[in-house]
């Protein structure tokens, strides 16, 4: 029963995660073409739209870190899968620059924010020892969704238009939330009531005495930082390479289908690699396995840019899923494992902050600089020299 459980709880934490997709840069994505034709706004007024509610949403995560460690991941997740729908709504009836920002912000904070910060809330106060596992299997599984939602979305909005495809995307992810935030969550996970002798066993062994950072006290130490920077880069990097992908490819010649099917290549090698550095972090210390994240992403960032061809193309989103994998399955697990729980949520959502704020401010910086630097492409592979020191500070971690 106490391992039926457990499974239950694990499917409702993925759940919520894969949900979260119609929040995220690789489904919005999709949009922006007809979004921008429809509003007869330039890629420049896209671009500002989306920076200002992905920095509005981000300023708004450390309080929902705060609020989930008051009320649990099921009542968090359930109120941003309501909140998730009503965004989609929201951008459905955009009529300018001013709505469209708006629903970016609701899209950005109840899908990519809230949602995904329940889901690691969730599976962290329940699990230590198998955590890296299970995140690896939260990451591989979202791997899955990150492949097959901008399918969707492109289906949607081709045969309904994009205004019913968002509020069908938003609202069929929100009643799928709801299911899973009642049904499938555990109601209060830091209780573990099921869990096993066996893994409270194997707890104890992992962490003889549980840490107890309080927000502010991890904000003080070294280790702190070099997680949260990372992340945020990753956030960056990542999301201007996926936002700006049709751009970027486009500018050695290779038209949106080439771009929609390196998605599938990005999610491919993601599933493998959030798999086995969740099973190695559970077993090695994070700092290689950061290291290693951090270096075969600015492979990516920069191979994909510089893609003269199809095949090369598929080779620099491969190497950027297993680097976003690599990193994915270290950052959570980490941060719970030497931070503690009591303010995991807390903690979290101070990370999610920076991680959604580089999320905003990649596609901008992209953006700006391509200014300067002759295109997007050359762009991307500066931003991909400036993290070059990353790397070896990764190298350095070490538990507080």
């Amino acid at each position: 029963m106490g391992s039926t459980r457990r499974s239950i709880a694990v499917f409702g934490a993925l759940t919520v995660m894969c949900i979260s997709s119609p929040g995220q840069t690789f489904v919005i994505s999709n949009f922006t073409e007809a979004i921008g034709g429809s509003l007869d706004l330039e890629a420049s007024d896209l671009a500002a739209a989306y920076l200002i509610g992905t920095l509005a949403s981000a300023a708004s995560l450390t309080h929902a870190g705060r609020l989930a460690d008051r009320i649990g991941p099921r009542y968090l997740a359930a109120v941003a899968s309501v909140g998730l729908a009503l965004a989609g709504f929201a951008l459905s009836r955009a009529a300018g620059f001013v709505s469209l920002a708006a629903a970016f912000y609701l899209l950005r904070f109840f899908g990519q924010g809230v949602l995904t910060l329940s889901s690691s809330h969730a599976l962290a106060l329940r699990f230590d020892a198998k955590l890296g596992s299970v995140e690896g299997i939260k990451g591989a599984t979202f791997s899955g969704a990150i492949a097959a939602a901008p399918q969707i979305a492109v289906a949607l909005i081709e045969s309904h238009g994009w205004r019913e495809a968002a509020w069908r995307m938003s609202a069929g992810a929100g009643l799928i939330g709801l299911f899973a935030a009642f049904v499938l969550l555990d109601k209060d996970p830091k209780k573990k009531p099921l869990a096993s002798a066996a893994d409270a066993a194997a707890d104890a062994i992992t962490t003889p005495t549980e840490p107890s950072f309080t927000l502010s006290e991890a904000r003080r130490t070294r280790a702190f930082w070099i997680l949260v920077g990372s992340s945020s880069y990753l956030g960056a990097g990542l999301t201007a390479v996926h936002f700006l992908l049709q751009t970027l490819l486009g500018e050695a010649g290779l038209g949106e289908e080439v771009a929609a099917a390196t998605f599938v290549s990005f999610a491919a090698s993601g599933l493998l690699s959030t798999l086995v550095g969740g099973v190695l972090v559970d077993r090695k210390e994070p700092a290689r396995i950061l290291a290693t994240g951090l270096v075969l992403l600015l492979i990516g960032m920069a191979g994909t840019a510089l893609a003269p061809t199809p095949v090369l193309a598929h080779a620099g989103m491969a190497a950027l899923g297993i680097g976003h994998g690599l990193m994915g399955a270290v950052g959570g697990t980490t941060l719970a494992r030497f931070f503690g729980r009591a303010h995991h949520g807390a903690i979290r959502g101070a990370s999610s902050t920076a991680v959604v704020t580089g999320a905003a401010l990649g596609p901008y910086l992209a953006g700006v600089l391509a200014g300067f630097v002759g295109g997007y492409s050359n762009a991307v592979v500066v931003m991909t020299l400036a993290a070059l020191p990353l790397p070896f500070l990764a190298w350095t971690l070490r538990r507080p």
